[in-house]
């Protein structure tokens, strides 16, 4: 089992020639899907209203095959983040938060859900990010959730930062630290490693940079993967896909934080890579199913 933790919500996505669309988004519970249309078993840990938006994403994320176990209800209405693309398909968003489903994950359900689930199937691998450890209380309790992980499980940290989002920087740094401390692996885009620095360590690194090679730094070493040419259509979702079809990978080949390597690590970008890529043809959250991949290729 893989579990991902951290916010759900609604894109509300301007598209060029004034056109208006919402979808369901939010960083973790792309990659959740991501992972779910892969055929593996995963469930994602967040909040979810009760009011439509917060049905249609339930509905989306059991429709993928996501375990519904981690999730809590509230009456407060869907998150809202409005997302502007430019030319080139990129995102810029904002975020209607205050009084809102997301930020309003509780600790004590989330650490006792997740023991049980834990102890029933097995828990793998972990994957944390985005604004999950940003809004409150869901990043306090994420943080708890990363800290009572046991030692075997494989721990996947995609910062994904949202500066608009970030009200206090040097304490929010101070948390990233703290989770960083534990990961297997950080997948950051070039703008995350600008926005934290020193402290965007890890054990392995994977850095993106929309279609510049994608860099890997482990084992004192550095290797790229090259980003294949594509028509892109949007980028929303893309770094969703890549960090879950890597985690994704990882787990289906059975690699452990013990065997944990660079051809590990390697073979994951690759199929990640491929990944995103596909998603990025598609317009909005999208990501490919194991059989639009054609299987486990790396």
């Amino acid at each position: 089992m893989i579990v991902v933790a951290g916010e759900a919500l609604v894109d509300v996505i301007g598209r060029p020639g004034g056109a208006v669309v919402a979808v369901p988004g939010g960083g973790p519970f792309n990659t959740a899907r991501a992972i779910g249309r892969l055929g593996l078993e995963v469930a994602w840990a967040g909040v979810l209203s009760t009011d439509e938006h917060g049905q249609t994403m339930a509905d989306a994320l059991a429709a993928d095959g996501v375990s519904l176990a981690l999730v809590q209800r509230t009456t407060l209405p869907t998150t809202q983040a409005l997302a502007e693309l430019d030319d080139r398909g990129e995102a810029r968003y904002r975020f209607l938060v205050e009084g809102s489903s997301a930020p309003s994950l509780e600790r004590g359900p989330l650490l006792a859900a997740a023991r049980r689930l834990s102890a029933a199937d097995g828990l793998r691998a972990a994957h944390v990010g985005t604004l999950g450890l940003v809004w409150e209380p869901m990043a306090g309790a994420i943080e708890a959730f990363v800290d009572a992980l046991p030692d075997d499980v494989l721990l996947v940290v995609d910062p994904n930062c949202r500066p608009s989002a970030i009200e206090e920087p040097d304490a929010y740094r101070t948390r990233m630290g703290r989770v960083l401390a534990r990961a297997d692996v950080v997948k950051l885009s070039a703008a995350d490693l600008a926005y934290l620095g020193p402290i965007a360590g890890g054990r392995v690194r994977v850095v993106t940079d929309a279609a510049d090679p994608v860099r890997i730094e482990a084992g004192g070493r550095t290797q790229l993967v090259e980003v294949p040419p594509v028509e892109v259509v949007d980028t929303v979702g893309a770094g969703d896909t890549f960090g879950g079809a890597m985690l994704g990978w990882l787990v289906h080949a059975g690699t452990t934080r013990a065997t944990l390597d660079e051809a590990a690590i390697l073979a994951a970008v690759r199929f990640a890579v491929r990944a995103s890529s596909l998603a990025c043809t598609r317009a909005g959250a999208d990501p490919p199913t194991i059989a639009e991949l054609g299987g486990w290729v790396a």
